[in-house]
């Protein structure tokens, strides 16, 4: 009778143990640039998290894994049109439509106050991606492009890939994001 009470209380501190194990998922608020705007899809909001340098869990498909996020991602984007035009920075991962503006695991919005644009993405776990980029010189929130569809704003995208006939895969512009690798330099296109 004595241990009555015991698989109870084994449960509850299963569940706190869990519970504990799991952060909340947030959405990028505060970037190292003054008046950066960023928006987070639905599928970014439930992976990304704000700690940084803490071990978190992940779900994928029906398994668990921990990944540790480590310093943030840090894009430098230079030949930039217009010293104050907002520029656009989308990352995708390997399950998303690259370069699709439709499907960006997350889009982040910053204000230059120059050239040159050292952006710094919070919240982004070790992994390969692919960062499609543009520079909105109209402010209208979207690529302007002619009437074939080249873009008329300034576009880049990581590895510095310049497309010759038609838009890049993902395995053109795909780069690891890792604790050695955690710096990406753009060059935009005009």
């Amino acid at each position: 009778m004595k241990y009555q009470y015991l698989p109870s209380l084994l449960i509850f501190a299963a569940v706190v143990l869990i519970s504990s194990c799991h952060s909340p998922a947030g959405t990028d608020e505060a970037g190292s640039g003054a008046g950066m705007d960023s928006t987070v899809n639905t599928a970014a909001r439930d992976s990304a998290t704000s700690n940084t340098d803490t071990l978190t869990t992940q779900k994928k498909d029906t398994s668990s894994t921990i990944q540790k996020i480590i310093k943030p991602l840090t894009v430098i984007i230079d030949n930039l049109e217009s010293a104050t035009a907002p520029v656009e920075i989308s990352i995708y991962g390997k399950d998303n439509k690259f370069p699709s503006p439709k499907d960006q695991l997350k889009i982040f919005r910053f204000h230059p106050s120059g050239k040159k644009l050292v952006a710094t993405l919070d919240g982004i776990r070790c992994g390969q991606y692919a960062i499609a980029t543009y520079q909105d010189l109209d402010g209208d929130g979207k690529i302007g492009k002619n009437m074939i569809g080249i873009p008329t704003d300034p576009y880049g995208f990581s590895n510095n890939y310049h497309p010759k006939v038609k838009a890049p895969n993902f395995s053109d512009c795909s780069f690891d994001y890792d604790e050695a690798s955690n710096t990406v330099n753009i060059t935009m296109i005009r």
